[in-house]
C-alpha cells in the first residue's frame, strides 16, 4: 500500500461512493448516500490535507468509519457546519456538536418534554462510549 499523500486526480466519485486509486488498487474512501458530490469533494480535500494514504486506509481496515477518522482531526461535514451556523456558532466540529445539543433540547421542549442534555454531559457521554 502506498504511504504517500493523497493525489486529487486519483479520487473518483460515482453512485454515491468515493474511491481512490493509488496506482495498485482502487480503495473505498467513503459512501455519500444522502449528500451530493460537493460533500464528497469537501471530504476528499480535507483528507488530502490531513492524512497520508496508509494512515487513513489502515484506520478503515481497523474498523473505524470514514467520518470518524476525519473527525479525529477536526473535520466538520457541510451539514454539521450548516447546523452550527444556524445556531450562531462558527462552523467547527465542536460548535456543531453544541448546536446538535441545542437543537435536541429545543425539539424536546416543542414536544412538551424537559431537556436534560448539556454540552458537558454530551462530551462525557461520548467519552464513556468511546
Amino acid at each position: 500500500m502506498n504511504t504517500q499523500q493523497f493525489i486529487k486526480e486519483n479520487f473518483s466519485y460515482s453512485g454515491g461512493f468515493l474511491t481512490y486509486n493509488d496506482g495498485d488498487d482502487n480503495h473505498f474512501i467513503g459512501r455519500f448516500k444522502y449528500v451530493g458530490k460537493a460533500s464528497a469533494m469537501k471530504f476528499a480535500n480535507f483528507l488530502r490535507k490531513n492524512f497520508m494514504t496508509a494512515e487513513y486506509l489502515d484506520r478503515l481496515d481497523n474498523g473505524e468509519a470514514p467520518l470518524e477518522v476525519l473527525e479525529s482531526k477536526g473535520y466538520c461535514s457541510p451539514q454539521m457546519a450548516s447546523l452550527a451556523k444556524r445556531w450562531g456558532y462558527a462552523p467547527t466540529l465542536e460548535n456543531a456538536q453544541r448546536a446538535l445539543v441545542d437543537q435536541t433540547n429545543e425539539d424536546l421542549v416543542r414536544m412538551g418534554e424537559k431537556p436534560t442534555m448539556t454540552y458537558e454531559k454530551y462530551k462525557e457521554y461520548l467519552a464513556r462510549s468511546a
